[in-house]
């Protein structure tokens, strides 16, 4: 399959442009009875990342694990960005789609190089800060105030005053029906700013190699002809 939407030089504008192609982007399209919006099940702003309605948030893994640590690393990005903790990021596998996963360096949808966090560093940034940008405006929606006014900590959204905050499961059903925001808009972390990025953390992926959950490509018995 070609990779279209990746190209070599992978900016914020393309990497938004091929998020689109999931679930049709950040708005569900579905009417229910007179011309009244579906409401969608799950917050899904973007290729990389799904939120339901009790607040977990998924990390569609676009790269595979080797020993390296990259589903830690790569959930550290998502989760600086997000304003979530490390614990509270699910991992999963990404489903073969180059357009969406593709590798930005090679154009193919591949693990290697040592190129997993250099590759990904702008897009799963940008797929966390994507998200906190609606899920922020959608309690300023709640509210009726300016998202200024509004700011995301620690899995909620508070007001200026921090006296009201709702958990981001509450806002999962408005932020799915807004519009994706235009890239230039969307503000990504200082450096100063990260509470986990540069620091040591945990691998996500330990208790399953520990007690044998983790499946591994020996444990796959795909079928097809010619397969045992």
């Amino acid at each position: 399959m070609s990779n279209s939407a990746f190209s070599p030089r992978l900016n914020r504008r393309h990497f938004l442009k091929a998020s689109v192609v999931v679930g049709g982007g950040l708005v569900v399209n579905l009417a229910l009875g007179a011309g009244f919006p579906a409401v969608a099940a799950d917050f899904t702003p973007n290729a990389f990342i799904r939120i339901d309605r009790k607040g977990l948030v998924t990390l569609v893994m676009p790269q595979v694990e080797m020993g390296q640590g990259i589903y830690t690393a790569q959930a550290m990005l998502l989760a600086e960005e997000l304003e979530v903790a490390l614990d509270d990021v699910k991992l999963e596998h990404a489903p073969v789609n180059e357009a969406l996963y593709g590798h930005p360096m090679f154009g193919r949808q591949m693990t290697g190089g040592s190129t997993s966090i250099r590759a990904f560093w702008t897009p799963l940034r940008t797929a966390g800060a994507t998200a906190r940008t609606l899920l922020i405006q959608a309690a300023a929606r709640e509210w009726n105030v300016d998202p200024a006014t509004c700011r995301a900590e620690d899995g909620f959204v508070l007001d200026e005053s921090g006296t009201r905050r709702l958990v981001y499961g509450e806002l999962v059903g408005i932020a799915a029906t807004l519009p994706a925001p235009a890239p230039e808009t969307v503000t990504l972390k200082s450096p100063e700013d990260f509470k986990l990025l540069g620091r040591s953390a945990k691998r996500l992926d330990t208790p399953g190699k520990v007690d044998g959950s983790l499946n591994y490509g020996i444990d796959a018995f795909p079928d097809g002809p010619g397969l045992p």
